[in-house]
């Protein structure tokens, strides 16, 4: 009996130790850049280990993935960061009731510690006072944000997209420029100021922005995307075929 026993715990050891060195790797091929492994390292741990589904899912956010990540972290610990997070995809996929209840939890969940979390839950509870154009509110959840974290660049990203939604693209613009000042490898600001530029019709500002934004992250769909766009625009029609065929390349 004693022999089973010990056998059992042994047996039990090895499999925490495994799902322990599972999720290290990952983490490690993660801090080395190597998201691809990494995700492979996560979902082979991330439905019985909830720091590897948050993992997983924050992974699949930064790759745009939203809808799956937004499963991955509903199952990880209800924490303020992953109330966050989840907060911010629901938002992407205009899932605004859900986002505007995980956003309030992760508010109360970061209570005063952490003004970062605060910061992501605050843009994207103003992302929906903006859809209900309720623009006040809107604007002052955006300001909260950047109070709670003043090196926050999505702060300033979601004024500019507030701004604009206003009609006031002179200040979106200025919004933008700011959140590229205090994050120049900022993806959503290339994004979004690229975008404005489009808008505007000045195409070749656009093709710069977007640019130099791809210098930073050479294979982000979202800026070959609009970049394709912007090609299209200008009526450069095989210049935006070949930014859309390597976007579905990148993610098909």
């Amino acid at each position: 009996m004693k022999k089973t026993l010990t056998m059992a715990l042994a047996c039990l050891l090895a499999t925490v130790a495994v799902a322990q060195s599972t999720l290290e790797k990952g983490l490690n091929a993660e801090a080395k850049g190597l998201t691809d492994l990494a995700e492979s390292y996560y979902r082979q741990e991330a439905d019985s280990n909830r720091q590897a589904a948050l993992r997983l899912g924050l992974l699949l956010e930064g790759k745009y993935h939203y809808g799956e990540a937004m499963h991955w972290l509903a199952q990880a610990d209800t924490t303020a960061e992953s109330m966050a997070h989840l907060a911010l995809c629901q938002g992407e996929e205009k899932l605004w009731d859900a986002a505007k209840r995980s956003a309030e939890k992760a508010i109360e969940l970061a209570a005063d510690t952490d003004g970062a979390v605060r910061s992501l839950a605050m843009s994207t509870l103003a992302l929906v006072y903006a859809d209900e154009q309720n623009y006040t509110n809107a604007l002052g959840w955006a300001r909260k944000a950047a109070e709670a974290d003043p090196q926050s660049a999505r702060a300033l990203n979601v004024a500019g997209i507030i701004h604009f939604r206003r009609g006031n693209d002179n200040e979106a613009i200025q919004q933008f420029r700011q959140a590229l000042k205090k994050d120049p490898k900022n993806i959503d600001a290339y994004f979004n100021l690229g975008s404005m530029y489009c808008y505007r019709g000045n195409h070749d500002l656009a093709i710069s922005t977007l640019r130099k934004g791809l210098q930073e992250e050479r294979r982000s769909t979202k800026l070959l995307y609009c970049l394709g766009w912007a090609f299209l625009l200008k009526d450069d029609i095989p210049s935006a075929i070949e930014c859309l065929q390597l976007v579905i390349e990148i993610d098909s």
